[in-house]
């Protein structure tokens, strides 16, 4: 992943002022958008590798309480 503020930079460079800002709000709304998606699929089964089976039923109740 790149940081925000390396692209926020080079697009108030590379374009005007409204045009960086413009694509750099786009940008960020993909990219939060894919993240939101790929966490749906794939974060159970990343949780699972690194958790045990009590306690990722134990953050899921709490997740799903919240």
């Amino acid at each position: 992943m790149i940081p925000g503020e390396v692209t926020q930079l080079a697009g108030g460079f590379i374009f005007s002022f409204w045009d960086g800002l413009a694509l750099t709000s786009m940008r960020i709304a993909l990219s939060s958008a894919i993240d939101f998606w790929l966490s749906r699929v794939l974060g159970s089964r990343f949780l699972m590798a690194f958790l045990k089976i009590d306690q990722y039923e134990k953050l899921r109740k709490f997740s799903e309480d919240a």
